[in-house]
């Protein structure tokens, strides 16, 4: 048996091809998605230890200040310690200002990531090294000076802290962004006096660590339970508590921590040592060092890497997923070819059970023949895989030079044998029920092609009932799940997880009852469109009796296109949703473009009339005393910035808001200051999309958020909030709700009636009225803000752009610049984010539409080879070569359109469950139908239908007439 199964697998090389290259693209596409995770991991892990330069020890988290590193630096064996300290500043030069992230100096080469290529390394205060490209952006050369600004740390008579330094030194940072990285860096001294203090913390280091790296002599032994790390553990326990701010007396203490402890018992040392810090709290970043351990750099970028990348789990189950599902669809290309297979050899295998082969011979060859396929077929798959992923590495490297892309990755042994099973399994899987119909076909019937089960038999009623309860039940199940995530809106999704079990559970097995009724209704569809080409001539005629004459076949290879239809129509409909769903949430949220300057938000209450309320104490009334809510004073914008921003190219209406500050008493008659904005109603109404509040503003009333509203009702409650645990009273108004308040300003009185409109608040502002009513109030004032919208074919980034850079052009001779915000580049960003992980998922899906047309050729194919009389007598009575290829195209075309319409249809209905599931609880959230990229898809289908019968088409066509008198 096994030599008659090798002759029928050479005579079979032909007809297995299909079958070989399905599973060899699935198995390539799994061995690069695995191939691709390890090199990701591989690569940030070689970025992360990069950043830890040549240090041998490292002890991350740290959180101390950068004198830290004194008190290791003199123990035996240690050769130097350093930890990297970063704090933020702003660096100016000609009236142009850049923020940067400034750290401290290494005090050796060796623990520097990355070193001076152009100049010199800075050596003493006022010296700085740039990164080359803020350097090029100040327009700085070398020895050129500048003012660095420390706008956090303030000096005695609260003034920013700005000193003036040299440019020393450049240095690249083209590579990638890394996690000790600073912009600029300085020597300790350059930070002056003002290092030491917060202005409002009372004391502690502005500047702070994020590691500690050690080089160690290379004598010195420094494995866990050295003597070495006992001696680092002890000095940084002394280091801690002569600070005065560790606990001294928690258990274990660093030293016990840093003993080498490893697994369950470093995460519970670290977790002890926490608990006992949390009974003495200090404000001390020291104390922070309890919680470290030390390890080899190794070990340190491992760790890191792997609060980056998940240690790669999401990576390495994106690739199981979409490897899987290549390999599902191969399956029944590979299920369909032995089928057919098996019925074209069944004249062979009757004679075989005549002359004595047993049922389990018969079976065991079917499945040695796949086993072998598979085999083969995945080797060279790994193989195809592993030079995929090579190629791209050296594409890679060269595309970006920066980051350090490893030029060689060696599949690992796991991989290569999981890839290689995977494909051999999927293909002995697929060929099971094959080889069981190959026992089971009796030789009077097996002339006979295998029929398409119907419910006049046992096994098709069983699948059909199977079918359909699966179907209602899963459909049922979903339908649930969405109902309730959209009718319980107030459980929000946290609280509604049970429903999202329901739901993805349900559309699992409506999955399943559909997949597994196909063979019922696919060609009865399949069929149905037929005969709509019936009348485009005879070629498509007979297609459309050649399309239902194996029913079983036409249901496996249009299920295995199915898949994948549905699953790129389910993803491009979700995406489509969410895209509308988080449009409508940023513009729920700020509900205006663009935005030029900033309105001033305050709101405030004498402390002493708080502290009655929270229970302050003396000190904390002297301290403050006002209570505020909301941003500080903002400078008003001048004629010429609103002249020049309503010139930007890009922007459409606009509506400018002024600004004042009145004063109001809550519900008890506590007086209360907000600011208060007013704007023309008209203008208003044209840039924003919210009817009510312009409606508001023209009926002569306030328009208010809930904050405010509450500040009114109850303002001692609110403003506890500030000093204490308190929460004020539930006293939420309702939409539309309106009370009459008498406002007291700079130039007036007046009794206004305040209404609540929902989403005031996201405004950026407490209250708003007509410009009138705010000037009787106020008099008169200049503008804080410009609101905007964009033209509709405006780019959003590029007309921000634009307006932000001629907002700093007018600001060179300025201390401030005025700022440019809205929604239009966050709305941009959302939806540019959601097209990229849509083509980033279309593209791990194309693989299983290539393999399930694959399917489709095959199929063909097998066709063509089963029906060669018969064309060929077609050709003798006058069939020309045309209408053959024609046949064959339409028969193509008509299955792949009938998987691509009902995948298009099941794919849109998944796609707005699951995002119903997600999302549905959203008062935002938005059903979409993308109905042009449905279209695209479903016209793909039928054009990859039509290519994927080219080949068998020219097959047939080449069928001579004279082929009709060979004996079958």
């Amino acid at each position: 048996m096994f030599r008659y199964t090798l002759n029928q697998l050479r005579t079979s090389v032909r007809q297995l091809t299909a079958a070989a290259l399905a599973i060899l693209i699935a198995t390539a596409f799994l061995t690069a998605g695995l191939a691709a995770s390890a090199v990701v991991k591989q690569t940030t892990i070689k970025i992360v230890s990069d950043d830890f330069a040549q240090a041998d020890l490292v002890i991350t988290p740290f959180w101390l200040d950068p004198e830290a590193a004194d008190a290791v630096r003199g123990i035996p064996g240690v050769k130097e310690a350093y930890a990297p300290a970063t704090t933020s500043s702003v660096a100016s030069h000609d009236d142009i200002k850049q923020y940067v992230n400034l750290g401290t100096v290494a005090p050796t080469a060796g623990l520097e990531a990355w070193p001076v290529d152009h100049g010199q390394e800075p050596a003493q205060a006022g010296e700085v090294a740039l990164a080359q490209s803020i350097a090029e952006r100040l327009g700085l050369a070398l020895g050129d000076q500048f003012t660095l600004t420390f706008e956090n740390w303030q000096t005695e008579d609260y003034q920013n802290h700005a000193v003036t330094v040299t440019l020393v030194g450049t240095f690249d940072d083209s590579g990638p962004f890394m996690w000790l990285r600073a912009d600029a860096r300085t020597p300790l001294a350059t930070f002056g006096e003002a290092q030491v203090q917060h202005d409002f913390a009372g004391g502690g280091s502005a500047l702070w660590s994020d590691a500690l790296l050690i080089m160690v002599d290379p004598d010195v032994e420094m494995g866990p339970g050295s003597t070495l790390r006992q001696a680092i553990g002890q000095a940084l326990d002394d280091y801690a508590a002569g600070a005065g701010e560790a606990t001294a007396q928690a258990e274990p203490d660093v030293q016990e921590l840093l003993q080498g402890a490893e697994g369950d018992q470093a995460e519970q040392a670290t977790a002890g040592a926490e608990a006992a810090a949390e009974s003495s709290y200090s404000e001390d970043d020291a104390a922070d060092a309890t919680e470290s351990l030390i390890q080899t750099r190794a070990q340190a970028a491992a760790a890191r890497a792997a609060d980056y990348l998940d240690s790669d789990v999401v990576l390495t189950i994106i690739g199981l997923v979409f490897g899987g599902l290549a390999l599902l669809v191969a399956a029944l290309v590979i299920a369909n070819t032995f089928q057919v297979l098996i019925a074209s050899r069944a004249r062979t295998l009757a004679l075989l059970r005549c002359v004595g082969a047993t049922k389990d011979q018969v079976r065991r060859s079917v499945l040695i023949e796949s086993l072998l396929v598979g085999v083969g077929a995945s080797v060279l798959g790994v193989a195809l895989g592993g030079g995929l992923v090579q190629l791209a590495l050296l594409l890679a490297g060269r595309r970006f030079p920066s980051i350090p892309i490893p030029g060689f990755v060696g599949l690992p042994l796991w991989l290569v044998m999981f890839a290689i099973l995977a494909g051999t399994g999927t293909t002995l899987l697929a060929a099971l029920a094959p080889a069981r119909l190959a026992t089971k076909v009796a030789p009077v019937e097996a002339l006979r092609p295998q029929g398409v089960p119907t419910v006049r038999t046992g096994a098709g009623r069983a699948r059909l009932l199977a079918s359909a309860a699966l179907t209602l039940a899963g459909a049922a199940l979903l339908t649930y799940g969405v109902w309730f995530i959209r009718s319980h809106p107030e459980q929000e999704y946290g609280a509604s997880i049970n429903a999202v079990l329901a739901g993805l559970l349900g559309g699992a097995l409506a999955a399943v009852g559909i997949l597994l009724g196909t063979v019922f209704w696919l060609p009865k569809v399949v069929g149905w469109l037929a005969k709509l080409l019936t009348r485009t001539g005879a070629g498509a005629r007979l297609a459309a009796a050649n399309s239902v004459r194996q029913p079983r076949r036409t249901a496996a290879t249009a299920t295995a296109l199915l898949i994948g239809v549905t699953l790129v129509s389910a993803m491009t409909v979700g995406a489509a949703c969410m895209a509308k769903t988080m449009n409508n949430l940023v513009y729920t949220y700020w509900p205006i473009d663009i935005e030029v300057g900033q309105l001033e938000v305050n709101s405030e209450l004498a402390a002493d009339d708080a502290g009655a309320a929270c229970g302050l104490s003396d000190e904390q009334e002297d301290w403050y005393t006002t209570v505020t809510w909301g941003n500080a004073d903002t400078p008003p914008l001048t004629e010429a910035e609103v002249a020049a921003a309503q010139g930007v190219d890009g922007l459409g209406a606009t509506a400018l808001l002024y600004g004042g500050t009145v004063t109001a008493p809550d519900a008890s008659g506590l007086a209360v200051d907000f600011s208060l904005a007013g704007a023309d109603p008209d203008a208003i109404g044209q840039v924003m999309n919210r009817p009510e509040v312009a409606q508001t503003l023209a009926d002569g009333e306030v328009a208010i958020g809930a904050g405010l509203a509450g500040i009114l009702a109850d303002a001692r409650q609110v403003f506890c909030m500030v000093f204490s645990d308190t929460v004020p009273a539930d006293s939420a108004p309702a939409a539309g709700d309106a009370f009459e308040v008498t406002v007291t300003g700079p130039a007036g009185q007046q009794t206004l009636t305040f209404r609540y409109v929902p989403g005031m608040d996201t405004l950026g502002v407490l209250a708003l009225v007509d410009q009138a009513t705010l000037e009787a109030l106020v008099g008169p004032s200049e503008p804080q803000a410009l609101w905007a919208t964009l033209d509709d074919d405006a780019d959003p980034v590029a007309t921000t752009d634009r307006l932000q850079n001629t907002m700093t052009d007018l600001a060179r001779n300025s201390s401030t610049v005025q700022p440019v915000g809205g929604s239009a580049v966050e709305r941009a960003d959302t939806l540019k984010t959601i097209d990229t992980m849509l083509l980033v998922g279309l593209a791990l899906l194309a693989v299983s539409v290539l393999v399930a047309l694959i399917g489709v050729a095959n199929t063909l194919s097998l066709s063509v080879i089963e029906r060669r009389r018969e064309t060929a007598v077609l050709r003798a009575l006058g069939l020309t070569r045309g209408q053959t290829r024609w046949m064959m195209a339409v028969e193509g075309m008509v299955i792949a359109g009938v998987a691509g319409l009902c995948g298009v249809v099941i794919g849109a209905v998944y796609g707005w469950a699951a995002t119903a599931l997600v999302a549905g609880y959203s008062d935002d959230f938005a059903l979409a139908l993308p109905v042009g990229r449905l279209a695209l898809i479903l016209a793909l289908s039928v054009v990859a239908g039509l290519v994927a019968s080219v080949l068998p088409g020219r097959r047939a066509a080449q069928t001579p007439p004279a082929a009709a008198r060979a004996p079958a």
